[in-house]
């Protein structure tokens, strides 16, 4: 546990969408988990302290417990004075994972967080760093702020005297960063409106409002980027960005009124001319930023946060530039990310010349690790539905995806950001042009939705253009035109693609399976995209990992740490013979339609739906919910194929 020579602790907590947790120990990222990952709500998070914070989970990962850490650092992002109460507590009732006014526990302000996330990982000695988002911390002073826990509560609590109470709102900021501390150079707020789905009023707001109005959802910024890598021909192809903003010297206004003359299509496709003119306006907001950064600040270094970081064209515009020696963009540089930069806060780096910098990280594989024990537990749980094969050679793995099986794999620590980096992946040939479509299948996205690849470092200038270092996914390459006939499952019109480069300090296991696939087919190149389904957060553990595999057919293996398992198609008939019953589980539905004077049957439960053979229907209501092996009257394929899908997908179980 926790060896007592240790320096400095610091834990960091993010309250607010994508909430998450973060330990530092004397410098060095030890651990960092989203608290979707831990309650399988993709985006969870809540605006106050409560109990669902994967706060103890990131302390075991990092080998300490609370009474070991030193500092404790929190950002709220939708915390502002006076409005705390209602459905809105500052600590829920119940909450007892520590005690918010212990003297350790600290709260910064949000953009403040988001800088420190991205210094601390970059490994830089100084950098300019720039911020920009939709929102964060709503203030009186417009300015950072850092207070022990104890008076932020009387601050946002106190509402006397504050009838006339005016909030800003800071969207952008500048900072400079070096060995000594911090100083914010420039901010930018937003402006308040009664439409903020309409009137655009920052870069992260136009772009957010696109997304939303063209595909109906929240967080539908990478099919909006997608979407404007797309062919078309069709109007409106001459829109100019500059319609859209003015900038002078860096500081750019957002224009509003033409709104009006698009009108959205339902189908995304004829869509394609708006999120074109959406990209292009982003791509050039942020390249003016960047050259704003670059002449107020002091350093040829540049790191970049807030959500809009994620769009790996304007990442990519930025590095292509020239305008900064080194670039450095998080992994996570969306809000997950602030509890990194309250961790790294915590350390106080610039008051400590005794702790030594690390390197610039090139892994995001910092959540929950995956042992042999687990497996066996979860195993022991499934082994009526599946087998495990045991350890493969990485030329059995390479063989199974050289033949266009999809692999589905959880081995070593979860990565902690938005995208998976071969911990948690599906993994897939991209010679295959089948491959995409059922990873698209899986993942239940448009089949327009291109697939990315996972490369060899070393060897990634042979197939791509593009910055040779890409560990988190974070830029955009071009396929080669030698290569683009071979890589079917990469196929876009515009030849982009979003590569991940792999060391094999990072994962020799992963990298010796690229080995061998390269030594068969010539290319060191796997399609790999996020281990989950449509709506659903990335796999966190192996237990959800078998559940996962029993709930998509499409995938045919689960690399369970170097466990490679199968279903089991046989075992649990065998158990159903020998006079086990089996009965709808809890909270399965059925449902019952006609077409074309036929009756089909569905059970139903939650997102998981099988169509089940009418025969183990009307067995089931015959014997009062239950079903044994001797009231199947018909027992051919097609019957038991049906009811093995049900029982993998939990709709149907053993009665006890």
């Amino acid at each position: 546990m926790a060896d007592h020579n240790m320096k400095k602790v610091t834990l960091g907590i993010h309250l607010g969408h994508h909430s998450s947790c973060a330990v530092v120990i004397d410098g060095v990222l030890m651990a960092a988990m989203q608290q979707e990952r831990v309650t399988r709500r993709k985006y969870d998070g809540r605006p106050f302290f409560n109990n669902e914070l994967p706060i103890h989970q990131c302390l075991n990962l990092a080998g300490v417990e609370l009474k070991d850490v030193t500092d404790i650092i929190s950002s709220l992002q939708s915390v502002a004075p006076g409005g705390i109460g209602l459905r809105h507590p500052l600590v829920q009732s119940g909450f007892n994972l520590f005690d918010p006014w212990d003297k350790r526990h600290k709260v910064i302000s949000h953009h403040l967080a988001h800088a420190m996330s991205a210094f601390g990982c970059s490994g830089y000695p100084d950098a300019s760093v720039l911020v920009v988002d939709l929102a964060g911390s709503s203030t009186e002073s417009g300015q950072d702020f850092v207070m022990p826990f104890s008076d932020y509560y009387h601050h946002i609590t106190d509402n006397k005297a504050r009838g006339g109470m005016v909030l800003q709102t800071e969207c952008l900021s500048i900072y400079s960063f070096d060995e000594k501390g911090y100083s914010l150079l420039e901010r930018e707020f937003c402006t308040p409106h009664p439409t903020p789905d309409v009137f655009v009023q920052n870069a992260a707001s136009l772009y957010d409002n696109v997304a939303r109005s063209i595909f109906g959802s929240e967080n539908a910024h990478g099919q909006l980027m997608a979407l404007a890598s797309l062919d078309t021909h069709t109007e409106n192809e001459t829109n100019q960005f500059n319609e859209l903003m003015t900038d002078v010297d860096g500081h750019i206004t957002f224009h509003n009124g033409w709104q009006e003359r698009f009108s959205i299509n339902g189908d995304p496709i004829r869509n394609i001319p708006l999120a074109k003119l959406t990209q292009n306006t982003l791509q050039s907001a942020l390249l003016s930023y960047a050259e704003r950064s670059k002449k107020i600040g002091k350093s040829n270094k540049f790191c970049a946060a807030g959500g809009v970081f994620l769009n790996i064209l304007s990442n990519s515009a930025i590095f292509d530039s020239g305008i900064f020696e080194s670039c450095y963009f998080p992994g996570s540089p969306h809000d997950a990310g602030i509890s990194i930069g309250c961790a790294f806060f915590g350390q106080r780096i610039w008051e400590a010349p005794h702790l030594e910098y690390q390197d610039k990280y090139n892994t995001d594989r910092l959540g929950t690790d995956i042992l042999e024990p687990e497996i066996m537990r979860a195993l022991d749980h499934h082994d009526m539905f599946i087998t495990d094969n045991g350890r493969q050679t990485p030329e059995d793995i390479a063989r199974l995806l050289q033949d266009g099986k999809i692999i589905a794999r959880c081995a070593g620590r979860a990565e902690f950001g938005p995208r998976a980096l071969g911990g948690r992946s599906l993994l897939a040939s991209p010679l295959l042009e089948e491959s995409k479509i059922r990873l698209n299948k899986i993942k239940n996205r448009q089949d327009w939705r291109p697939v990315a690849p996972i490369i060899q470092q070393d060897k990634i200038n042979d197939f791509f253009n593009g910055p040779t270092v890409s560990p988190y996914m974070n830029y955009v390459h071009y396929i080669k035109e030698d290569h683009v006939h071979a890589l079917k499952a990469l196929a876009h019109p515009d030849r982009s693609t979003r590569a991940q480069t792999l060391l094999r300090s990072t994962d020799p296991v992963l990298y010796d399976i690229m080995s061998s696939f390269n030594d068969a087919t010539g290319y060191p190149v796997l399609v790999n995209t996020s281990l989950n389904g449509g709506g659903e957060p990335i796999i966190d553990n192996a237990e959800d990992a078998i559940t996962f595999f029993r709930h998509n057919e499409d995938v045919d293996f689960l690399l369970l740490g170097e466990h490679l398992l199968s279903r089991n198609e046989t075992s649990w008939l065998q158990s159903f013979q020998e006079g086990n019953k089996l009965r709808l589980s809890d909270g399965t539905l059925t449902n019952i339609i006609f077409s074309k004077g036929k009756r089909y049957v569905f059970f139903i439960k939650g997102r998981l739906s099988v169509s089940v053979d009418l025969t183990i229907f009307d067995a089931v209501n015959k014997n009062d919910g239950y079903l044994s092996y001797a009231l199947l009257e018909s027992k051919d394929s097609a019957v038991m194929k049906s009811l093995f899908t049900a029982l993998m997908f939990g709709l149907m179980e053993f009665a006890r």
